[in-house]
C-alpha cells in the first residue's frame, strides 16, 4: 500500500511540473551576474532547474545531517561484531 502511495505522489508531482512547465515555454532573459548576463533560456527550463537543484540541494542537507546516526549505527554494527566474536572465541574454549 505504501509503494502505491508514493506512486500515486510521484505522479501527481511530476504532473505539476508538466502542468506548469509545458505552457511556459517562451524565452525570458536569465541573468546570473559573473557568468550569464542576458541569456534566453525557456522558462520551463529554468523552472524544471530550479526543482532539479533544490531537490539535490535538499538531499545534500538531508545526508549531511545523517552524518551522526550513520556513524552511531557504524560504532553499534562494530561494536556487535566484537561482542559476536568475543562470544564465539569463548564458546570454543569452553567444552
Amino acid at each position: 500500500m505504501a509503494q502505491f502511495l508514493k506512486y500515486i505522489v510521484t505522479f501527481l508531482f511530476v504532473g505539476v511540473i508538466f502542468w506548469v512547465a509545458l505552457p511556459n515555454r517562451d524565452t525570458v532573459p536569465m541573468t546570473i551576474y559573473p557568468f550569464f548576463d542576458g541569456v534566453p533560456f525557456s522558462a520551463a527550463i529554468i523552472f524544471v532547474a530550479g526543482i532539479f537543484f533544490g531537490f539535490i540541494w535538499g538531499a545534500l542537507i538531508v545526508w549531511l545531517n545523517g552524518a551522526d546516526l550513520r556513524q552511531g549505527f557504524r560504532s553499534l554494527r562494530r561494536r556487535l561484531k566484537n561482542v559476536e566474536s568475543h562470544q564465539s572465541a569463548t564458546r570454543n574454549i569452553m567444552p
